[in-house]
């Protein structure tokens, strides 16, 4: 017997040892994903003119398209943020002096790479591989915009309008306006606005909660943007914003109503062709009308994104099916779908209701090259609300803890672990919202698969968000400007770490890989 329980114990003892071995072995694992930067003085302002003119005369094929990309990318990735910003006073006044100039070349940057897109497209010559590096150039170069911007907000150069969608000046409204076109100049009021919105134009926009960034950062290559409206006709001609909503599906709004928004991000995109736009602006508007006359209710929001089920729609199927009927369906889009091929090996999308692995995703209009990119809106606070965690700031620290989120289920196996208490928020919010309550939050048709695992990745993030914030916080204060992308993931990722090694920790009561404690 006592033989017995030696060898027990031994064996016993040995499997612990080994387990032990296996999980050290595994964070170690974790603890490489934090990546080493490197601080080093950057010269920003003269990095991005040479970055402009290199663009300009860059001979334009796919392999280039690539190199080039990559290549700068993985410099960005590797340096600290407090590589891109000034260390001394001359340092500081040279940015301050040549920071709007500097925002106006990394937009006309963009500008650029859209440009060498269609040239590509048009030879035939534009890949896979060449459409996912701009898309991600695309993100980097906005995400610099955003930092450089709140910068020269924090250091009084730019006075930001609070007034809403698409009421300021540049740069906080950069523009890419025709010339002798009646919306040229400086927009400032609802009036002015109206105008220069034309029928069947698209407005892409980033909204402020989690479910916005789940959609933004769902395709193989992430985005930044995560929902579409487009400028209908009324029967009286009158312009207005169409869209879907997930709340109330189709929705009809003035222009007036709409506009008094603050979205952190929209961009307006013009179609290449006026009179089909025009007729789709109509067709918006018909479609949301004529299924509120027949069926006595707006069209349900569409969950499972199933573009062929013409019963609901979700925001970019409205736009597709408008440009479709406008086109006597010669007209499809977008260009270039968003793959969702990323998720395969884990049971996200099938939890989220989505069977199909292309999406119309909002941020591919950006890419189709058939629009206009005509004005790029950001919702600035003033200075004066340096001390909280402005709108832009938020969204971007949002997007860096989905992205988290996406990419442990993705690489390291973290799966969403049944919570009684969760549970319990999920069973009472549907019955709350089948009573008559919760009208603004989510339709009574959501499936309850999808209602749950939006709630648990919203008490994920806001787990993780209780962290980021307050260090995003303390690091803005200290250094006068916000962590990158980068930096985010790094603090995300020690985070995580450490929640693992943890068996009391409140994460792994939520979202762990097999190798956590508790």
């Amino acid at each position: 017997m006592n033989k017995s329980f030696s060898f027990v114990f031994k064996l016993s003892f040995t499997i612990i040892l080994l387990s032990q071995v296996l999980v050290a072995q595994e964070h170690k694992e974790l603890v490489q994903d934090v990546k080493t930067l490197v601080d080093k003085p950057l010269n920003f302002v003269e990095k991005v003119k040479e970055n402009y003119l290199v663009l300009k005369t860059l001979k334009n094929d796919s392999q280039n398209c690539v190199d080039y990309i990559l290549e700068r990318i993985k410099k960005i990735d590797n340096l600290t943020s407090n590589s891109f910003f000034p260390r001394t006073d001359n340092d500081k006044q040279i940015l301050k002096e040549q920071g709007i100039e500097t925002l106006n070349r990394l937009f006309q940057i963009r500008g650029l790479i859209r440009d060498k897109q269609k040239e590509l497209a048009v030879d035939n010559k534009l890949n896979y591989q060449c459409l996912q590096s701009i898309k991600t150039a695309t993100r980097y170069i906005r995400f610099m915009e955003e930092m450089l911007i709140e910068w020269l907000v924090d250091q009084n150069v730019i006075v930001p309008s609070e007034s809403g969608i698409l009421q300021a000046k540049s740069p906080q409204l950069m523009s890419n306006f025709e010339k002798g076109d009646s919306s040229s100049g400086i927009l400032r009021k609802i009036g002015d606005i109206k105008d220069m919105l034309h029928s069947g134009d698209i407005l892409m926009i980033r909204g402020q909660s989690y479910m916005s960034a789940m959609i933004a950062r769902i395709g193989d290559a992430e985005m930044q943007f995560s929902h579409l409206a487009i400028v209908g006709l009324d029967e009286n001609n009158e312009k207005v914003i169409v869209e879907a909503l997930i709340p109330y599906g189709s929705k009809i709004s003035s222009l007036n109503d709409w506009l008094t928004q603050k979205d952190p991000r929209v961009v307006l995109l013009r179609f290449e062709d006026k009179e089909v736009a025009l007729k789709a602006g109509r067709e918006a508007f018909k479609i949301a009308t004529e299924f509120i006359q027949s069926h006595n209710k707006n069209i349900p929001y569409d969950f499972n994104m199933n573009a062929q089920d013409q019963s609901q729609m979700f925001c970019s199927e409205l736009i597709e099916n408008s440009f479709l009927k406008a086109s006597e369906f010669k007209t499809h889009l977008p260009q270039y779908k968003t793959l969702v091929t990323k998720f395969k090996s884990t049971p996200f999308l099938k939890s989220m209701g989505i069977s199909m692995d292309t999406l119309f995703s909002p941020g591919d209009i950006e890419f189709d090259s058939r629009f206009q990119l005509v004005a790029d809106y950001r919702f600035l606070e003033s200075s004066m609300n340096r001390s909280k965690t402005t709108l832009l700031r938020k969204i971007r620290m949002q997007d860096a803890i989905i992205q988290s989120l996406y990419n442990w289920m993705i690489q390291e196996n973290y799966q969403l672990q049944p919570n009684l208490i969760v549970n319990m928020k999920v069973y009472l919010a549907k019955a709350l919202r089948m009573l008559g309550f919760y009208e603004d939050k989510f339709p009574k048709h959501m499936p309850m698969e999808s209602l749950s695992t939006i709630m648990y990745f919203e008490e994920i993030s806001k787990f993780f968000e209780e962290k980021l914030f307050i260090y995003e916080q303390d690091f803005y204060q200290k250094n006068g400007h916000s962590l990158h992308f980068q930096e985010m993931l790094n603090f995300l990722n020690s985070i995580k770490y450490s929640e693992c090694l943890d068996k009391d920790s409140q994460l792994n009561q939520l979202f762990k890989n097999r190798n956590c404690l508790g």
